[in-house]
């Protein structure tokens, strides 16, 4: 399996929100017309508020990655000795 970066997984799941909002407003119209279960559109959009906030926390890690890694490295370095 090859690495895929934010950039890559934040424009995959904007894909993914994108068909599903077209998918919910399908089955919203369906309902209407008796021809879906109006749960499978409550369904359909919670599973879309899970992908929205999955989308801002990748937003938000693209926009700190530096800080983030500049944080990581300093834990993984060893501490000065002020006492010496």
């Amino acid at each position: 399996m090859s690495k895929i970066g934010l950039k890559e997984q934040i424009a995959g799941l904007e894909r993914s929100i994108c068909n599903l909002r077209d998918t919910i407003a399908k089955l919203q119209d369906m309902a209407r017309m008796k021809r879906a279960d109006p749960v499978m559109v409550l369904s359909r959009e919670r599973h879309l508020d899970e992908l929205e906030a999955a989308l801002k926390t990748l937003v938000w890690l693209q926009g700190n990655e530096d800080r983030i890694k500049v944080a990581l490295r300093n834990l993984a370095s060893p501490p000065l000795r002020t006492d010496a």
